[in-house]
């Protein structure tokens, strides 16, 4: 009985079964793809791997300083009066240039620094443009009032 069974088994051997990866560059393609992902993994874990096991005391104290800076932060928004709130000093102040602003930037380098909150920048002349609703007689009462007609954008 155990004859047959080897007989049987002989044409499913491991050699027979894995022919078509032995003899191709599928294991080549394999372990590229493999060197490929640790080094990828190892490349995007240097922050973790730093703060987890080389210097977690350092990490630890940078995670204390963000958090007191989003703290000053906070506190820093929530001192500022809202917009309308104020007095008429402090919303004239609210486009004005930086001091410390280069000549015609405009206040550019006071808003990129990040003191003004969103709510400082929606009376600026810009937001006022953006969110101005069209005239009646600027919207068109019927789809083919545009002034161009689909004959004329498909010439044949």
């Amino acid at each position: 009985m155990t004859e047959k069974n080897d007989q049987t088994l002989l044409p499913y051997s491991a050699d027979k079964l894995l022919v078509n990866f032995t003899q191709s560059r599928f294991s080549l393609y394999l372990l590229a793809a493999v060197v490929i992902h640790v080094i990828f993994i190892a490349v995007t874990s240097v922050g973790y791997i730093n703060d987890r096991w080389i210097d977690p005391e350092g990490a630890a104290l940078r995670k204390a300083e963000l958090e007191a800076a989003q703290s000053n932060k906070m506190a820093a928004a929530a001192a500022l009066p809202l917009p309308g709130t104020g007095s008429a000093s402090n919303l004239a102040s609210v486009g004005a240039p930086a001091s410390n602003a280069p000549a015609g930037t405009g206040g550019v380098a006071a808003a990129a620094g990040g003191n003004n909150a969103p709510a400082d920048r929606t009376n600026t002349a810009i937001m006022k443009q953006i969110t101005e609703t069209a005239t009646p007689s600027e919207i068109p009462k019927a789809p083919d009032e545009l002034g161009i007609s689909i004959q004329d954008t498909n010439p044949k």
